[in-house]
């Protein structure tokens, strides 16, 4: 696209699908932009823009329909349906989707010294549909680039952001039950500040085997992977008939569940240029973890959004759970996040974070149908912390290397912990 002075390239074909084929790499201009929005969004060989910023979007209901819903639509009627050969995103186990910082080597006799712009922070990668097939093989890609510059000494680009967001149809939200299949390889990496990653999918498990279909299943090795510091995890929940219990016809499944005896002690791996000697004025870039205390904290925020058709009134469509089972626990380094926003919340386990912040935010009010919510004569909770769950943001003492093995390191006060909704 450069060669002609274009930066920017956006395909809209929302009633049509739209296909990369394997060897065809379409590459934008350093910072530059490509959007892809069709009914299907298939690809197979590769984008890149770098620094810039990538967007594949697909409908399952096309906005032209959506648009014209609500005025032809009865009172009392559903939703439509969802179609069944639209609204899927599809990676290919050769694609790579980058956007990543440049490899900027300006050493002196570098053979691409003063060649190429100094973008150095990753960009930002967009993954929208209802349902998504990333193929194990395919690379995603929104790592800081590196700086080298000609007098010596090495700059660092920040790491960028990731988005897969599934489950719902991006015209009309209410239409839920989507799938992801997650197998690419996600990169953030850094030597400064790792990148973000933000996660959407119908059902969200950590830990364990799949307890219900359609689940997103991450294993807690997860957080350790990319070079990410920040992870953002959204479930938007299920109807699940079938475990209610008698009396009880609205029992869900959660949207976001850790599973029992679950541990997430989560860490970001840093990039780190290694400059050639003797006369080579090329670069080596390895990926390794950085002692205690000199490390980029990585913050966690899980989300369970719910959702509801807004043409019945008896009934929820699904409501947007958030449950960690007993025994599990969640430790992050000194400093970083822990945060959990639910319609309800129910932590059975613990959670640490060294002088950090938690964060659990439930519903002002439990999440019922209309007509349902009118008889109501008592409060529900919305946030439930278990007899045996622990919350803890106090202060500890972070050593740091030191070559002549002097006491060095940081005393951290204690953090911030705050609870908002109807609390049991």
């Amino acid at each position: 696209l450069d060669d002609d002075g274009f930066s920017k390239h956006r395909v809209h074909n929302t009633k049509g699908n739209i296909i990369v084929p394997a060897g065809v790499d379409l590459a934008a201009s350093p910072l530059g932009e490509i959007t892809l929005a069709g009914a299907n969004v298939s690809v197979f060989g590769s984008l890149s823009a770098p620094g810039g910023t990538l967007s594949l979007s697909a409908y399952n209901i096309s906005p032209i329909a959506a648009t014209e819903f609500p005025l032809l639509n009865v009172a009392g009627a559903l939703l439509p349906l969802p179609n069944p050969g639209r609204g899927r995103v599809t990676l290919g186990s050769s694609a790579k989707l980058d956007v990543a910082g440049l490899i900027v080597n300006d050493r002196v006799g570098s053979p691409t010294m003063l060649q190429f712009p100094k973008v150095l922070d990753g960009g930002s990668i967009a993954i929208k549909s209802y349902n998504a097939s990333l193929a194990r093989g395919s690379i995603i890609d929104a790592s800081g680039g590196v700086y080298a510059a000609p007098r010596g000494g090495i700059t660092y680009g920040n790491g960028g952001s990731i988005e897969i967001t599934t489950g719902k149809d991006l015209s009309l939200p209410g239409v839920i039950g989507g799938s992801l299949s997650l197998g690419s390889e996600l990169r953030g990496y850094s030597g400064a500040t790792g990148g973000s990653l933000a996660i959407q999918a119908s059902l969200i498990q950590i830990g364990g085997g799949a307890r219900f279909p359609n689940t997103l299943v991450l294993q807690p090795e997860f957080f350790r992977t990319g070079g990410f510091t920040k992870f953002t995890l959204n479930g938007i929940g299920a109807d699940s008939p079938e475990i209610a219990g008698p009396g009880d016809p609205d029992t869900y499944v959660p949207g976001l569940m850790i599973a029992p005896g679950t541990v997430i002690e989560p860490m970001a791996e840093s990039l780190l240029a290694i400059p050639n000697m003797w006369g080579n004025p090329g670069l080596e870039i390895r990926r390794y973890f950085k002692p205690d205390g000199m490390r980029k904290p990585v913050s966690l925020a899980f989300g369970a959004l719910g959702s509801d058709d807004p043409y019945t009134i008896d009934k929820l469509e699904v409501r947007g759970d958030i449950v960690m089972g007993r025994g599990a626990r969640i430790v992050v380094e000194p400093t970083a996040s822990v945060a959990f926003s639910g319609q309800t919340v129910t932590l059975l386990g613990s959670v640490h974070a060294p002088g950090g912040s938690i964060t659990v935010r439930g519903a002002s009010t439990f999440p019922l149908a209309p007509a349902v919510a009118q008889a109501a004569t008592y409060a529900r909770p919305t946030v439930h912390i278990g007899a045996g769950a622990v919350l803890s943001t106090a202060g500890v003492v972070q050593y740091t290397p030191d070559y002549f093995g002097r006491r060095l390191g940081t005393v951290y006060g204690g953090g911030s912990i705050s609870v908002f909704g109807n609390i049991l």
